[in-house]
């Protein structure tokens, strides 16, 4: 090999490890080896068993996430670097928006019964994609409470055309004990917490979630984040729920709705399922989250309880209230002694009085005579 050819193979190796670089890798792994190596938080002191998953390839570990580049207001990653992908077509599908309508459809039919349970009544669910396992805390203590959590992103070609409130709702869920646990506060109601779907998360509603990513233009369409396929994805959202004591089990799944078509795709952050403590303290009333009652509230006093005031936190009377006196009981009998005749009776009683007593006389006189 002359001179020349060394510089010349030098480029090229360089220049095929930076076009590598920028490109999203994917590998397929067991559900076993994603969950042990690569889902669980190193430091988390979790313990898995009983992994299982779909038999056909609709999942797989992703890397170098961080090439799709970072969001053109906050600057920050629009994915995460490494991680698990379940998708409901091909994973390696989700890099490079080269097409608004990539499917693939697998024919699985059988449904799920928690996917559905997130859908309106008799809507169907295909092509479900799922791994599922058992995971054990470290125990509850007097110092926290473990609270599971992990990151993820969520995006799908259903957002083509506008395709949200409609029965396409492709669906996603975390259920953990048959919950769902990936949920969002509602924009219009924080106290409110939606799952996150097509419909529930997009342009219109809950959109501070939401990353439009559609394609424009007839000729050499692109769209704002072309290393990405889905037409919109979420912002990195975060999971999270209180297991119970042992053993518990958490389901991860996604799913097309309706139909086959359009993919839709979760991505799961590695290193993030962990068992994070809670402190104990945040979860006990104090003093001062105790609701205080408003007059409006308050329930009506007693009346004999009326007379009293509360200065303090034990109840004291009021010095500055007279309480009438007990009455003496001789001056009580005397009272009930001079208690009046009624007038109308005293009237009657005076009238016999005088009646009787001009027949007396009479009756005399007749008697003598």
């Amino acid at each position: 090999m002359n001179l020349i050819a060394y510089p010349l193979l030098a480029s090229l190796l360089a220049t095929a490890a930076s076009a590598k670089e920028d490109l999203i890798t994917f590998s397929s792994l067991s559900a076993q080896e994603l969950v042990d190596s690569y889902f669980r938080d190193s430091d988390g002191q979790i313990q898995f068993r009983n992994v299982a998953a779909s038999s056909h390839s609709c999942f797989a570990l992703f890397a170098n996430g961080h090439s799709a580049g970072r969001h053109i207001d906050t600057n920050e990653f629009l994915l995460p670097n490494e991680g698990i992908i379940l998708s409901t077509g091909n994973p390696q599908d989700f890099h490079t928006n080269d097409s608004d309508e990539t499917s693939t459809n697998f024919g699985i039919t059988t449904g799920d019964i928690n996917l559905e349970h997130e859908l309106p009544p008799y809507t169907q669910v295909l092509d479900t994609c799922f791994i599922q396992f058992e995971f054990s805390c470290p125990e509850e203590t007097d110092i926290y409470t473990p609270v599971i959590r992990f990151d993820y992103v969520f995006g799908s070609e259903e957002y083509y055309k506008q395709q949200t409130d409609t029965s396409f709702n492709d669906v996603f869920g975390f259920f953990l004990n048959g919950q769902n646990i990936a949920l969002v506060p509602d924009e219009h109601d924080e106290m409110k917490m939606v799952s996150v779907s097509i419909n529930n998360v997009n342009e219109q509603q809950n959109s501070n979630y939401f990353i439009n990513n559609k394609m424009e233009g007839r000729i050499n369409a692109t769209s704002p984040y072309n290393a990405i396929e889905a037409d919109g994805f979420t912002t990195k959202l975060t999971a999270q729920g209180v297991p119970r004591p042992g053993w518990n089990i958490i389901k991860l799944a996604i799913g097309d709705a309706s139909d086959g078509n359009l993919d839709s795709w979760v991505l799961l952050e590695a290193g993030t399922f962990s068992c994070a403590p809670m402190p104990t303290t945040t979860a006990k009333p104090s003093s001062a989250s105790i609701t205080t009652l408003s007059p409006s509230m308050a329930p009506t006093p007693n009346p004999s309880q009326s007379l009293l005031r509360s200065s303090s936190s034990s109840p004291t009377l009021n010095k500055n209230l007279k309480l009438p006196s007990s009455p003496d009981p001789g001056t009580a009998r005397k009272q009930q002694s001079k208690a009046r005749i009624p007038k109308p009776i005293a009237i009657t009683l005076m009238a016999c009085v005088g009646l009787f007593a001009l027949v007396i006389p009479t009756i005399a006189y007749f008697v003598t005579r």
